[in-house]
């Protein structure tokens, strides 16, 4: 049985992103690049308690300000792309 059946996603994004206090975007970003592992089911993204508090264990408070840092950047240059009208 594959591994992820067996543990209790129950958290949505919304919650994880209350939990520690981030950006729900910057939540689906860490779920869909892997950093933060979630299961996606449907259109909504559930965590598992356990892997939460792993991938806070993982990386240290500054390599996710990094990342953090670098994701906003990014989606701030896609704003500005896209009220210039660039694609």
């Amino acid at each position: 049985m594959p591994e992820y059946l067996t543990k209790d996603y129950t958290i949505t994004a919304e919650e994880v992103a209350e939990l520690l206090s981030y950006n729900i975007q910057y939540v689906r970003i860490l779920a869909r690049t892997g950093k933060l592992p979630a299961l996606k089911r449907g259109r909504v993204w559930m965590f598992c308690e356990a892997e939460i508090w792993d991938f806070l264990e993982r990386y240290t408070h500054e390599e996710i300000e990094e990342y953090r840092r670098k994701i906003t950047k990014l989606m701030n240059s896609k704003e500005a792309n896209e009220k210039r009208g660039d694609r």
